[in-house]
């Protein structure tokens, strides 16, 4: 029952709230269908039906149902709406649009500004409050009106430069009092009124759900904690305080905190608890928390900072957004002192911080402790998937205005608090037809250390798949887009795996197609952009050597015909697929073999689901759920300490490494997945890799599947789940 109340089906025709909603919508004209379908990528049945894809998807997702209004805009411009579990379309419906509340980014696509304690009108801005936002970010919650004084003194003895947002959980008669005291000592500081509910944690946690504290190298969290059920309540408040802002130091020690990648969370001194006894009450609510950020708790002697007050860096607020907690999610106020949201809240931080393999850092620790040592690769690429725009092919195939993105909004979840759909974040349903795209993913590529994208070619002799992009990329002379090409060589088949089902478009591999390859590659291989990591040769990557008649015969043909047709020798790559025995080749058949996970990455021991293997997990599976579930961290293992593993590997070959993987998108419950696949889990793997791998791994390079595999999962850019958290998991070791 409850898979069916899950089900697209369900919500579009037989929930009621839905069918209400939808016809809300209309009766209020909100909705312009034109301009909603003219904007968003959806499948032919949600296109059917606009009203109820707004209501299901399109809200949530942040869609502008008109021209003229944002749901995200309309939370930001009233942050009072913050607070409350409410559709911000239906609370402009029923009384914004009588009291003329702002609805727009006024023209531009970026949230609005909260500075000087009040909304500007003018001035568009990147992100939420602040214009042009600083390195660091302190948030303060103040409920104890009268320990303000004692917080401000240290707040204006600080030497770096930082934004202030402050969280009024104080009785309503004193707000006021309190707003006009802190503007006038601090007068940039964004102030947000919070009823005196989840204490400090709620109005932290919805500064994170809805973007304030996103762009931070580092976020300072403090409160007027008294403690009143200890004797020493003052003095522990001092400490916990002066022991992370350190005054006149904080900048040194901050950037002592930033060398130490192996941290990802600083307390002061003593701060950091750690062992089973600490979890107490919480163990319940810290287990359910922890799977709605997909991660299972089996062992709770973990670490977590005590008194919630801390600096931290952003992949931990990426992660404590994905538990997506609300107002309704935290228990009325009754002085409690143990056992609740707020202090299972706490432990999530240590559990996230475990599953990283990273730890809680206090102030002495960090000039004493040794500051962890890695090789950083040499190039980093990323496979590179072009599905993102409509071709008359795939109409055809799968039907009018197919594209990758009709896959991913239709996923249904295999299991409870499966993360399906998993949705992209700030990018949105993007149409790679769009030059702005392309240069918003180099700018967060780059900015996470990728050097190229290693863009899958869908060459078929007579014909190329998927090509536009690319096409437009070479007549677009100024978008920064590094690039080499791997050709996607296999057969295009109806189930999406390359291997069985109705044959869609066949790789034929015809006399002479050597040349007529190279021949198409050409101009590519002569833009300048087009990659040569080694910084002789351009790079070009067959994806299955193996399927082409004879291997090493082709190959050498394929290096003579680039020879002749490129004018300069080329680097070529092999992927080491499920299907290809590099054993079965001439050792120097290719320059390089590209690791590519989760193809032979898995053992036996390591699958925690299938039809005939069901092990105690955590979770309940779906009944009709057929595929094939593993243990992610056992695929970490396997690629960085398996012994037998790693013997039989090319000495050529490039460490490769994936962010997650799970095709549910594209296989429904035939899927395949990693199971607690997350950022966190991800930054464990690339420690892992820069440990164990970089020396070995040809030129020191990695390799990263992938980019853009929005249909598997196996996704780089920012996410409505997780944020910018695997961006950041990789900015935590390349900065």
């Amino acid at each position: 029952m409850k898979k069916l109340k899950d089900s697209w089906f369900f919500k579009y025709f037989l929930d009621s709230d839905i069918r209400e909603y939808s016809k809300l919508l209309r009766d209020a004209n909100v909705l312009d269908q034109n301009y909603y379908l003219s904007r968003n990528e959806m499948n032919f049945w949600h296109r059917l039906y606009p009203e109820k894809h707004y209501a299901i998807y399109g809200e949530h997702r942040g869609f502008k149902p008109n021209s003229q209004f944002s749901p995200h805009a309309y939370i930001m411009h009233n942050p009072d709406l913050m607070i409350f579990k409410t559709r911000p379309t239906l609370h402009y419906i029923k009384w914004g649009i009588n009291e003329d509340r702002k609805t727009d980014y006024y023209g531009f696509e970026a949230d609005a500004v909260f500075e000087c304690g009040h909304l500007k009108d003018s001035i568009p801005a990147k992100k939420v409050f602040f214009i042009d936002k600083k390195e660091y970010a302190v948030v303060v919650h103040i409920f104890y009106t009268d320990l303000w004084a004692e917080i401000e003194k240290e707040l204006s003895a600080l030497e770096i430069e930082f934004d202030l947002y402050i969280t009024l959980g104080c009785a309503d008669e004193e707000r006021q009092e309190m707003r006009n005291n802190i503007l006038r000592v601090l007068p940039n500081a964004a102030i947000i009124d919070f009823p005196n509910h989840g204490r400090d944690v709620y109005p932290f946690i919805q500064l994170i759900n809805y973007g304030y504290l996103d762009d931070y190298t580092c976020v300072c969290k403090i409160h007027t904690k008294k403690s009143l059920h200890r004797d020493d309540g003052d003095f522990w408040r001092q400490h916990l305080i002066r022991g992370i802002l350190q005054r006149e130091n904080t900048g040194s020690f901050l950037k002592q905190f930033l060398k130490h990648t192996d941290s990802a969370v600083w307390v002061s001194e003593g701060q950091n608890y750690s062992g089973e006894e600490w979890v107490g009450s919480n163990t319940n609510t810290l287990s359910t928390l922890a799977l709605r950020s997909g991660i299972i708790v089996n062992d709770f002697n973990v670490s977590f900072p005590a008194g919630s007050m801390y600096w931290v860096k952003p992949l931990i607020i990426d992660m404590l957004r994905s538990t997506e907690l609300e107002y309704t999610d935290f228990e009325v106020e009754d002085g409690q002192i143990d056992g609740t949201v707020a202090h299972a809240i706490e432990r999530l931080i240590g559990v996230i911080v475990s599953k990283a393999g990273m730890r809680i850092i206090d102030t002495p620790q960090l000039f004493s402790d040794s500051v962890s040592e890695y090789i950083k690769p040499s190039y980093i690429s990323a496979f590179y998937l072009p599905q993102f725009h409509q071709t008359p092919e795939n109409n055809l195939w799968w039907g009018k205005g197919f594209t990758e993105w009709t896959n991913v909004t239709a996923a249904v979840p295999n299991y409870t608090n499966h993360d399906q759909p998993f949705l992209p974040g700030a990018l949105g349903f993007y149409d790679l037809q769009s030059a702005e795209i392309m240069r918003k993913q180099y700018k967060l590529a780059k900015e996470a250390g990728i050097n190229a994208f290693c863009v899958y070619l869908y060459w078929f002799d007579e014909k190329c798949l998927l090509d536009q992009p690319m096409q437009n990329i070479l007549k677009d002379q100024d978008i920064e887009f590094p690039f080499y090409l791997c050709w996607a060589n296999e057969s295009w088949r109806r189930n999406w795996d390359g291997q069985s089902g109705e044959i869609l478009m066949e790789q034929k591999y015809s006399d002479g197609f050597e040349v007529r390859l190279a021949s198409y590659v050409k101009k590519f291989m002569a833009d300048k952009r087009y990659q040569k990591p080694d910084g002789e040769r351009p790079r070009f990557i067959i994806y299955r050597p193996d399927d082409m008649p004879y291997p090493e015969k082709n190959i050498q043909n394929i290096r003579e015909a680039f020879t002749e047709e490129v004018g300069e020798k080329i680097e070529i790559g092999a992927v080491l697929t499920h299907w290809c025995n590099p054993d079965n080749f001439d050792s120097e058949i290719v320059d390089f073999w590209v690791e590519m996970p989760p193809h032979r990455a898995v053992q036996s021991e390591d699958i925690v689901f299938n039809e005939s293997l069901k092990k105690e997990v955590g979770v309940d599976f779906n009944k009709d759920y057929r595929g094939l579930a593993y243990d992610y961290e056992s695929v970490i293992f396997n690629l960085t300490k398996n012994k037998q593993y790693l013997s039989q590997l090319p000495a050529n070959t490039i460490a490769g490494i994936m962010p997650s993987w799970d095709n549910t998108a594209r296989r429904g419950s035939d899927a395949h997945f990693a199971y607690q696949a997350t950022p966190a889990s991800f930054a464990l793997f690339l420690r892992e890799i820069y440990t164990h791998r970089m020396e070995n791994s040809y030129r020191q390079e990695l390799f990263i599947n992938a980019w853009n595999e929005w249909a598997e999962k196996a996704v780089l850019e920012p996410s409505a789940k997780y944020g910018y958290g695997n961006i950041h998991a990789i900015n935590q070791f390349c900065p």
